[in-house]
């Protein structure tokens, strides 16, 4: 008998220790940081869609409130700061925080697929223009949450754009009568 087959037999005991797993060299990265250092396009379009959805969402959410200001006349859900600032945000959010990124998803996702490519081309560089564009989102989402302030004095009335004085006027040269 071979001596793999008789370890079965063994106690715990008579069994060689085996090696810390802590100080073995990983093969492959898992969890979190496996899906945030990948190169694999189709985990790169996964993330793409998966942050895309997050923000489909808040934009709808932001549509809602908006809906809910304008359900009935004269609402007092949001200001009308709030309402200018809220309207601006959706925008944003639906076209350059969920839209775009959801193009991209597909692109990243399912183009190699399409073309029979083991990988996409550059595989480096996708994750680096996906690594830091999501705090970025986060963080133009949360700043829209407050409107914007300023330091500055009002304008006078008038004072913006000089204006010329008015032309006087020139009797007309045509005759109405045919």
């Amino acid at each position: 008998m071979d001596a793999s087959a008789n370890t079965a037999y063994l106690t715990k005991e008579e069994q060689a220790p085996a090696a810390p797993k802590f100080l073995a060299h990983p093969t492959a990265k898992t969890g979190l940081m496996g899906w945030l250092t990948t190169v694999d396009h189709k985990k790169i379009g996964f993330l793409y869609g998966f942050f895309a959805l997050i923000f489909f969402l808040i934009g709808g959410f932001e549509a809602l409130l908006i809906r809910t200001q304008l359900m009935v006349p004269n609402n007092n859900v949001l200001t009308a700061q709030q309402y200018n600032t809220l309207f601006t945000m959706h925008g944003t959010t639906m076209i350059f925080l969920a839209v775009m990124p959801l193009s991209s998803a597909f692109f990243n996702f399912i183009v190699p697929l399409q073309i029979g490519a083991r990988d996409s081309r550059f595989r480096v560089s996708t994750p680096s223009r996906f690594g830091p564009s999501s705090p970025g989102r986060s963080s133009s989402t949360s700043a829209g949450s407050s409107p914007p302030t300023s330091t500055a004095p009002p304008m006078a009335r008038g004072s913006a754009i000089p204006r010329s004085p008015p032309r006087p006027s020139t009797p007309s040269t045509r005759s109405t009568s045919g």
